[in-house]
């Protein structure tokens, strides 16, 4: 790699991230200027959008979680279902995917509300 490309690769780079900082931070502005109208310390008023935060994600963490202990709950009989099935790949996915309907499960329950947190 030249040394031109890789200063304008660095570039690009220090560029962007200050882009996703600035979204970040524009995007709690308004939610921080309103609590420091009645908070005089920044500190806490930090500590109070942390708080708010948390709380509003907690629905989706728990959700998370939940689907995530389902999953090692299975785990045995998948296992199971594997060895019974190690030859028929098509005949173990009928199987898992009939046991995950059977259970409620969704393989993709604790997946999806990480996504939704990743951008915070």
């Amino acid at each position: 790699m030249s040394l031109k490309r890789s200063v304008l690769l660095h570039s690009w780079r220090k560029s962007f991230h200050r882009f996703e900082i600035s979204v970040a931070i524009d995007g709690f502005r308004p939610f921080f200027d309103f609590l420091s109208g009645f908070i005089s310390s920044k500190g806490i008023v930090i500590l109070v959008l942390i708080f708010i935060i948390k709380m509003a994600l907690y629905p989706l963490m728990y959700k998370m979680l939940h689907s995530q202990a389902k999953m090692a709950a299975l785990k045995p009989e998948l296992r199971q279902l594997k060895e019974k099935y190690k030859d028929d790949m098509q005949k173990q996915q009928m199987e898992t995917m009939k046991i995950y309907r059977e259970f409620g499960v969704s393989p993709f329950g604790g997946c999806l509300p990480m996504v939704l947190q990743m951008p915070i």
